[in-house]
């Protein structure tokens, strides 16, 4: 019985097989969809057309070449603009020699679309800003501690003169950071139109992720500024309390003497209810939470 099943198995994959290769002996029809690419463009000019990404190829042929053709890898098709230059119309069909991965066994029906519109220009080059295009998430009580970094902020652009002209920036990939809770930096590619050319094709985002906290910084003195010589002004306190938010690196770092605090004479003498808000100059990490108190009393003296 086992030696029988044995029989009737390999007479069923044999079967198989017969017809598979008789059914792809016949001839069929197909659609194959194909990114296309311009050649022969002169040098020092580029495509400032915006092409479609795709474009649609009807073909017949027998069925084993078709099978090949949908599982050879990656492939395109050519267009040759044969070094013209200026704004033409050309038939994509004409370009058929180009395009040896179709073979001769194969006939062409249709393409769709059947022409495009082409503008060759002159290159030109611009330096333009990146701007971040991601999103950051953090665990509980973590946080930037200073702005986004990215390397290089800013790249060369190359293309035709048309669509580099007015160009100001360009978008970094999409990307979403979830549970941040240290440094953290990634290579990130840029989204450049397929007709330009940069100089750098990823940059790097740094995010100085730290844990956020709040720390008292006591008795920080008040300063007057532009003050005459012949007056003096007693500051009713001359000290505050103040608070401070950032990353916890640069916080406890931080002392007494890296926080400015002062108010201007001229200030003072325009002041009509006896009492100002000290200005003050914090380290550029920083948040401030609050000075304690927030206004200060004066006496002006004359000497």
């Amino acid at each position: 019985m086992k030696k029988n099943l044995h029989i009737i198995i390999i007479s069923a994959i044999f079967s198989v097989v017969i017809w598979v290769s008789i059914s792809l002996s016949n001839e069929f029809f197909t659609t194959i969809r194909v990114p296309i690419s311009i050649i022969n463009v002169p040098n020092g000019f580029g495509v400032a057309s915006r092409l479609p990404e795709h474009i649609n190829i009807r073909v017949k042929g027998r069925g084993w070449k078709l099978f090949g053709l949908n599982f050879s890898g990656d492939k395109e098709y050519l267009v040759s603009v044969e070094n013209n230059t200026g704004k033409f119309t050309i038939k994509l069909s004409n370009s058929i020699s180009e395009n040896t991965w179709l073979g001769s066994d194969l006939q062409l029906i249709d393409f769709s679309p059947n022409t495009i519109e082409l503008l060759i220009e002159q290159h030109v080059s611009t330096k333009v800003k990146v701007m971040p295009s991601f999103e950051y998430e953090f665990k509980t009580g973590y946080g930037l501690a200073s702005p986004v970094k990215i390397v290089p902020d800013s790249v060369l652009i190359t293309g035709a003169e048309s669509l580099v002209k007015n160009l100001k920036s360009v978008l970094t990939s999409h990307i979403i950071f979830k549970g941040l809770e240290e440094k953290t930096s990634e290579y990130i590619p840029l989204t450049i139109e397929r007709q330009l050319k940069s100089n750098f094709t990823n940059v790097r985002v740094d995010l100085d992720v730290q844990r956020i906290v709040d720390k008292e910084f006591y008795s920080v003195e008040i300063n007057v500024m532009g003050l005459p010589a012949d007056r003096d002004v007693v500051l009713l306190p001359n000290k505050v309390d103040i608070s401070l938010r950032g990353g916890i690196d640069y916080l406890s770092k931080l002392n007494n003497d890296d926080i400015k605090l002062f108010v201007n004479y001229s200030e003072i003498l325009s002041d009509t209810i006896g009492s100002i808000a000290p200005s003050f100059t914090i380290p550029t990490q920083t948040e401030l939470l609050y000075l304690k108190p927030n206004r200060i009393r004066y006496i002006i003296k004359k000497y």
